[in-house]
């Protein structure tokens, strides 16, 4: 066997891998997403776009307030703890995992007393009652302060326990689908299904940490010695820099995923709200599909670069575009076609405004899907303060065009303003992508 056919194996090998752990993934996804949109048209037409709008509210805040401060911490430990294999690199990894965990603790506790903090602030800026001001708060502390996920999400990637991964996502949606089957029989109140939300969010990263736990025991990360934050640090000059690049780099990201439907509701009422979810949870149908190629692309991506196989990391990131792209063009064909249907079906008359700024907005999703693979190249690269650039320099023309096409087109305007930011976070950062791996 020639060292051209074992270079070809061995990229075979990362793209199989890759579909296995993306098919582990995708599979509980549907499960999951399919129990969660089924729970979430039922809330939906129960409450109709107003009240249903403020749970919009209430999520957009405290995910904004969550991701602001949270270190994503699963993406050092995959970049880094890909160089540490084997049993005497353990004190090491051991290491590198306990900082993680101390970082998510502390972000954890500071964005739920943020959270808490604001929330009146908040409440007056946008005219929210009293009780609303408090679920605002107690949804911070209950899903904002238990939420170590960085490092149990890290610690299941980088020891390609997808499988596992899967049965995790699948609890909250279950909680929500029994739930909203129960409050509507119940005629239950805004209140009673944000604490439904609260609860099954709860519950999905309590097992989350269970899990990871028990994976981390198995593979002997957990008992005996290990390195100081000092010496890892120490070991790795980039760490703190790349903790930093990519906590930033999720905050600006969330913004353009959160703020929006939090500027919606302050400039055109909870109604739109509500229906500006509506548009964002239809998309997110796609964009889910996408993320287990995400989260298994970037581990063999990190391998790859890693070990110096930059055509192996050229082909895996060109196979992984194409399959975006099919992905996308397929499911904006799809809805099309039928989603007013799907729409007005399964929401009632008032959601059939939502059609079309949803068309607009898939566009953007389809190119967020072919690009899926940018963003953990550049990580695996080692170029997560440059990548975080490129998104600061797009989100910022995002809301500057944001603000004024709300005012003039509605949710029309909001949906098309997210096609400029995703058409030019692709151009851009595939531009520089293309010039750093012929500078490799």
């Amino acid at each position: 066997m020639t060292p051209s056919d074992d270079a070809e194996g061995t990229h075979d090998s990362a793209l199989r891998r890759l579909l296995r752990n993306a098919g582990y993934l995708l599979g509980s996804r549907v499960l999951r997403d399919g129990m969660g949109l089924v729970a979430l048209a039922l809330v939906a037409r129960h409450l109709g776009p107003g009240g249903f709008g403020i749970i919009a509210l209430l999520q957009s805040y405290t995910f904004t307030i969550n991701w602001l401060v949270n270190f994503q911490t699963w993406q050092a430990i995959v970049r880094y703890g890909a160089e540490l294999e084997g049993e005497d690199q353990r004190p090491a990894l051991r290491g590198l995992l306990r900082l993680s965990l101390l970082l998510d603790a502390g972000t954890a506790l500071l964005g739920g007393l943020l959270g808490w903090t604001l929330a009146g602030w908040i409440g007056q800026l946008w005219g929210w009652d009293a009780e609303t001001v408090r679920l605002a708060r107690w949804y911070c502390l209950l899903v904002i302060v238990p939420d170590w996920t960085g490092t149990w999400t890290g610690i299941l990637r980088l020891f390609d326990r997808f499988g596992v991964m899967s049965a995790q996502g699948i609890a909250a949606s279950t909680i929500k689908l029994v739930g909203a089957i129960v409050g509507l029989t119940g005629q239950w109140q805004i209140g009673d299904f944000v604490w439904l939300w609260m609860i099954a969010e709860a519950t999905s990263l309590l097992l989350a940490a269970l899990l990871a736990m028990w994976v981390a025991v198995g593979e002997g990360v957990v008992f005996g010695p290990a390195a100081t934050p000092r010496a890892v640090l120490h070991s790795h000059p980039g760490l703190l820099g790349f903790f930093v690049s990519t906590n930033w780099h999720t905050t600006v990201r969330m913004a353009s995923k959160e703020v929006d439907t939090l500027i919606i509701g302050g400039i055109l009422g909870n109604a739109s709200a509500g229906l500006y979810k509506i548009v964002k949870q239809v998309a997110s149908v796609l964009s889910r599909a996408a993320d287990p190629l995400y989260q298994a692309v970037y581990p063999e991506l990190a391998k790859l670069w890693s070990a110096g196989d930059h055509a192996g990391f050229r082909q895996l990131l060109r196979k992984s575009t194409w399959m975006g792209l099919a992905a996308g063009i397929g499911f904006l064909a799809v809805f099309t076609l039928a989603g007013r249907w799907v729409l007005v079906t399964l929401l009632g008359g008032d959601y059939a405004a939502a059609y079309e700024p949803t068309q607009i907005y898939l566009a953007a999703v389809a190119v967020q899907a072919t690009t899926f693979a940018f963003h953990p190249a550049a990580l695996a690269m080692d170029k997560p303060a440059n990548s975080l650039y490129v998104l600061l320099a797009v989100t910022l023309i995002y809301f500057a065009l944001l603000v004024p096409a709300v005012q003039l087109w509605s949710l029309h305007g909001a949906a098309a303003a997210y096609v400029v930011f995703y058409v030019a976070w692709a151009l851009v950062i595939g531009w520089r992508l293309r010039g750093w791996m012929r500078q490799a």
